[in-house]
């Protein structure tokens, strides 16, 4: 859960817009999932 939310706060810290930021999260967690 760890590496995942660093991911995540990563991609948001990135500089990213807060709409798209929980777009990406979501896709992120897609991603990362086999």
């Amino acid at each position: 859960m760890t590496e995942i939310e660093y991911f995540i706060a990563f991609k948001i810290w990135s500089g990213q817009h807060w709409n798209t930021s929980a777009h990406s999260s979501k896709f992120a967690v897609t991603a990362l999932l086999p």
